[in-house]
């Protein structure tokens, strides 16, 4: 390969052959019982981020999106990849439950069709 250049593969520079990396996201949303204090997001960030990067996520992002309401953004350099980790996703997600006052509201996934941007 001579390039990736975001998500075109550059695999010659005889014959230019372009292939296009799926790249795979997974969003879950959760629910709290309580505020979401800065202590509770920076234990999550530091026990379940490396754990969710262990199970093959490239990057995964917590968003706080209200008061008791957060998202979790994974990304996964492909569906494969996705698959293969998701009995250990639903171990962080089975622990999140357990050890924090909130629950999952809903999860959805699917493989990136268009992105620009850094």
């Amino acid at each position: 390969m001579l390039a990736n250049i975001g998500s075109v593969r550059i695999t010659s520079d005889a014959d230019v052959k372009w292939s296009y990396i799926m790249a795979f996201i997974t969003v879950s949303h959760w629910t709290s019982d309580e505020v979401m204090s800065d202590e509770t997001i920076t234990e999550a960030q530091d026990r379940f981020v490396p754990m969710i990067l262990k199970a093959g996520a490239k990057a995964v992002h917590m968003v706080r999106t209200g008061e008791k309401t957060s998202m979790v953004i994974t990304h996964y350099s492909d569906s494969a990849t996705a698959e293969a980790a998701q009995a250990e996703i639903a171990e962080v997600r089975s622990q999140a439950s357990s050890d924090f006052p909130m629950q999952m509201a809903s999860a959805h996934a699917g493989e990136v069709t268009a992105s620009g941007g850094g």
